[in-house]
């Protein structure tokens, strides 16, 4: 997918060479979580906690561009200095990201499409973040209608966008992936808006995708956005199929989602638990009030708790401080590995993601 600038070092690596199962059970057998100092001084800006005594605001400024917050944390005394270049950076980028959906907006109201919405940081940079350039945002991306799907497509390369599908998606069409992307090229560099017809390739969760677009609110950005309490489920679904490894702004989403008066947390509970996702709302919760006191799983309201042995599962899983909460770093493939079936809710669903999983190796 094409991006308007090159992504930040990630610190836990996407391929190794080590087999699963023993990426796997080292992560089950550690004695003792990670704790990196960088981060939990990073964790301490964020959530306006006094800085303790001789902390390393060089490795604080790093751990801050690799987790994207730098916008977050750009007006702490000591990182101002060591930022200000990137929030300049970032400025720009966003100026650009809000040219292309402008465009991107005018294109699909000329054509007439109308169940589209907004998701992720085109959601919360505009409703939560003041200015939006705080949220670090790349891309673009939209869930449409499946039958406006290919009205959106034309509408786009008729405002030139391109599409850039991934090698092999190209012959099968946007109607046959997940999302399609379109990108358009500006001074700063290729956009991407990637056109999203599901939220996510496996089956598990039970995503009422026509609720999310019924329910789309309008007038807070060129488009129209989900719902508070269909954004707080997005970003958590999306934290928990990554297997709880997306950046740290991710993360700041979800303490901002939760400390938001317009979202009902009990409301998005009952909400997870009818889409088979209450333990990774409740998961995320949970490493957001770890991390930065922010609200407690409890706030999601009774019924919300998985139970005992599944809780402690999560509690254990995501007890380390790092660039993700994982107990240990592992590879992505580990991560989902080890999180895929404990973020989802009910024997029936866990079983549906595992014929999902199964039929899209078989079809790889």
């Amino acid at each position: 997918m094409a991006t308007p600038m090159p992504p930040p070092p990630r610190e836990t690596p996407g391929v190794t060479d080590a087999p699963l199962w023993r990426e796997l059970l080292a992560l089950a057998g550690s004695r003792s979580p990670r704790f990196d100092r960088r981060w939990a001084d990073l964790h301490d800006v964020i959530a306006g906690r006094p800085a303790r005594p001789g902390v390393d605001w060089d490795a604080v400024a790093d751990a801050a561009h690799i987790g994207e917050v730098v916008g977050v944390v750009a007006d702490h005394e000591a990182l101002r200095p060591r930022l200000a270049q990137s929030v300049r950076r970032q400025v720009l980028v966003d100026m650009s990201l809000e040219l292309a959906l402008d465009r991107a907006a005018r294109a699909l109201s000329r054509a007439g499409v109308e169940r589209v919405v907004l998701l992720k940081g085109a959601v919360t940079a505009p409703t939560l973040y003041d200015p939006p350039w705080r949220r670090a945002r790349r891309d673009i991306d939209v869930l449409v209608a499946r039958e406006e799907l290919l009205a959106s497509v034309a509408a786009l390369e008729a405002d030139g966008w391109r599409a850039d599908p991934e090698p092999g998606e190209e012959l099968k069409g946007p109607l046959a992936v997940r999302a399609w992307p379109m990108v358009l090229e500006l001074p700063v560099g290729p956009i991407c808006c990637d056109l999203h017809q599901r939220l996510f390739p496996e089956r598990g969760y039970v995503v009422d995708l026509d609720g999310i677009l019924a329910r789309r609110v309008t007038g807070r950005a060129p488009l129209a956005i989900t719902s508070p309490e269909d954004t707080l489920l997005h970003v958590a679904l999306h934290m928990a199929r990554s297997g709880f490894q997306e950046p740290l702004k991710a993360w700041v989403d979800l303490l901002y989602l939760a400390r938001d008066p317009r979202v009902d947390l009990a409301l998005a509970a009952r909400r997870a638990r009818a889409w088979r996702a209450g333990p990774s709302l409740w998961a995320c919760l949970h490493v957001v009030s770890r991390w930065f006191g922010g609200p407690d799983p409890s706030a999601l309201g009774p019924g919300s708790t998985p139970p005992a042995a599944h809780r402690a599962a999560l509690t254990r899983l995501l007890s380390g401080t790092g660039a993700d909460p994982l107990r240990q770093p592992v590879s992505r493939r580990a991560a989902v590995g080890a999180s895929a079936l404990l973020a989802i809710e009910g024997a029936s669903a866990r079983a549906a993601y595992l014929r999902g999983m199964i039929a899209r190796r078989a079809g790889a």
